[in-house]
């Protein structure tokens, strides 16, 4: 997928992506209405009759160029601003008024109004509207198109639409247009987002072979990252990706603080952090997602991630010997006894065998059941342990009870998932080794590195690597001699999301894995993994932002083509290796 796209987006949950208007109905001007915790389209498109030649990537804007002409996007809190300088003709404005699945074309009527230089859009149906200001002279057009979108279709998604040629405007030399979408939306972005503003870089580096500008590196995946916070009536978190995850998803949000923590942006991470403590079930884990009615699917690792992330920011506030300005005496000691009760319900609802059980399609691995013992499910719930010991040490309590449970945990493990030399995905509900060959023994090794020595470490990396590496710098979900191994992308019917699609997620956290455990010896798979990671970033998609997955065959970005835990790992992957010897150019 090498179409050339933008998103753009205000933190409040809106964003705006265009690029090839024959791509995706998922491209236009998109609205998040809280009250629904649902997207709202409006904008199908807006062209000039003169396409990109570059895409310049500002952070909190976009610029299209062709020549001396030039469009600019900007999204201010509600409203989309728009200038186009050295062009003289029309800009096409075409509409698609409606949430974002809705599929009923029954009474989709517009009316267009004029008052001075504004016009009024009003969509009859559902009486939202949008106003354009900054109108001197138009065309209506008022026609009717059906599209149907490739990306869509590949997707096996929908992909059949009617659009809404609304309206040319008239350009002579220069114009500003301010798009304003009509709807009440709470938030406390003002009196909150002084934690988490980034500094923009004006530093630039061409992609010539792409025609494409972006930003440095870091910036960049940092950028992407921070282009997902998002603010709503629940309070400021992480859209696990756009255009499609738009909810805070327990286990991307807290993977993705991680990203957080290492760009520095430590209360940003607590915020988050602190949600979830107070969103702790009886049972000791955390719901799927946090928001309006949240799915019945369980999530067997999200618990863990919390606190794994919450060792993450203590451990990183201590050795700049800032702790104390971020966390008293008091919340460490909450955090605490949250951490032990969560352990203790978790061994009494899940414990069993030794082991810490998990249902069907409750790891990330949703799309199959693996039910059973997960080794990255028993990896989090040691590292759990592990926080407990760690907090320990700055309590001063005594917790000589979970260090016991984390020799007796650790113990267990290797002995049922190391074996013959080589650590297993997991055991099934019957109690048999499961010698599916996964790359979530580099999750585990990220999450829980004492679990085997740093020679047992890197003998299993290199026995999996010969199974599950793909030549373009990514990792496959399944073995590739696998009778389910999937090298293509299949979309939402799901064949091979957990089965051959490269997440570049895992990648980059195995990066991380490997370049801990030897950063010389795997070397070349650390530099691929990045060189994959930053290439995708920059060259394809929605430029400057980190998409879901590749298909296994080739570096071919697809799925969700923002996505959180993507942009921050790439963000930890990057900020572990800056000071390494591996030269990506």
């Amino acid at each position: 997928m090498e179409e050339k796209l933008f998103l753009l987006t205000n933190k409040k949950g809106n964003y705006l992506a265009l690029g090839n208007p024959e791509f995706s109905n998922f491209l236009g001007a998109f609205h998040f209405l809280p009250e629904k915790w649902t997207l709202y389209k409006t904008i199908e498109n807006i062209s000039i009759d003169l396409p990109p030649e570059n895409i310049i990537n500002n952070y909190d804007s976009i610029e299209r160029i062709n020549g001396k002409t030039k469009e600019k996007f900007c999204y201010t809190d509600n409203d989309i601003i728009y200038e186009v300088t050295n062009y003289t003709g029309y800009i096409n404005i075409d509409l698609d008024f409606r949430e974002i699945y809705d599929f009923d074309d029954t009474n989709r009527i517009y009316e267009i109004t004029r008052e001075n230089d504004n016009l009024k859009i009003l969509y009859k149906k559902d009486g939202k509207s949008l106003t354009i200001n900054g109108v001197e002279e138009y065309i209506n057009i008022g026609q009717w198109t059906k599209k149907e979108y490739p990306y869509d279709r590949e997707r096996n998604g929908k992909s059949e639409f009617y659009i809404y040629k609304a309206l040319k405007i008239k350009v002579q030399n220069n114009i500003k247009l301010v798009f304003s979408f009509e709807v009440t939306q709470a938030s406390s972005l003002s009196s909150s987002s002084s934690s988490f503003q980034l500094e923009s870089s004006s530093h630039k580096q061409d992609a010539c072979d792409t025609k494409v500008t972006q930003a440095s590196s870091l910036s960049n995946e940092t950028n992407a990252l921070m282009s997902l916070v998002t603010d709503t009536p629940a309070g400021i978190g992480i859209f696990a990706g756009f255009p499609w995850f738009f909810q805070f998803w327990a286990r991307d949000e807290l993977i993705s603080t991680g990203g957080l923590i290492a760009a520095k942006q430590y209360e940003l991470a607590k915020s988050i952090l602190s949600r979830y403590l107070n969103s702790i079930l009886e049972d000791g884990r955390l719901s799927n997602w946090y928001a309006p009615s949240p799915p019945s699917l369980g999530s067997a690792d999200a618990i863990g991630w919390l606190f794994q992330r919450l060792l993450f920011l203590l451990k990183t506030l201590n050795s700049k010997h800032s702790l104390n300005k971020h966390f008293s005496k008091k919340e460490l000691t909450a955090i605490e006894k949250k951490l032990c009760n969560s352990v203790d319900n978790i061994y009494r609802n899940y414990g069993q065998n030794g082991l810490i059980r998990n249902n069907k399609k409750e790891t990330w691995m949703d799309t199959i059941p693996r039910a059973g013992y997960r080794i990255e499910i028993q990896a989090l719930q040691l590292s759990m342990l592990k926080a407990i010991k760690y907090i320990s040490t700055l309590t001063k309590t005594n917790t000589s009870k979970y260090t016991k449970m984390e020799q007796e945990l650790k113990k267990e493990v290797k002995s049922k998932f190391f074996v013959n030399a080589m650590l297993y995905d997991g055991i099934d509900e019957s109690g048999n080794l499961d010698t599916t060959i996964r790359p979530n023994i580099f999750i585990a090794g990220y999450l829980y590195p004492e679990l085997l020595t740093k020679n047992e470490w890197k003998s299993v990396f290199s026995e999996a690597l010969k199974k599950l590496w793909l030549e373009w710098g990514g990792l496959s979900t399944i073995d590739i001699h696998n009778p389910l191994y999937c090298e293509e992308y299949t979309g939402q019917d799901d064949k091979s999301y957990h089965n051959g699609d490269s997440w570049f997620f895992v990648n980059n956290l195995a990066a991380i894995s490997m370049y801990r455990i030897d950063k010389v010896h795997f070397n070349p798979y650390i530099k691929n993994i990045l060189k994959a990671s930053t290439t995708e970033m920059l060259s394809y998609g929605f430029i400057g932002h980190c998409a879901e997955l590749s298909s296994a065959k080739k570096l071919n970005p697809c799925g969700c083509l923002a996505q959180a835990w993507s942009a921050a790992t790439l963000v930890e992957l990057t900020s572990e290796v800056k000071n390494g010897n591996i030269k990506i150019k």
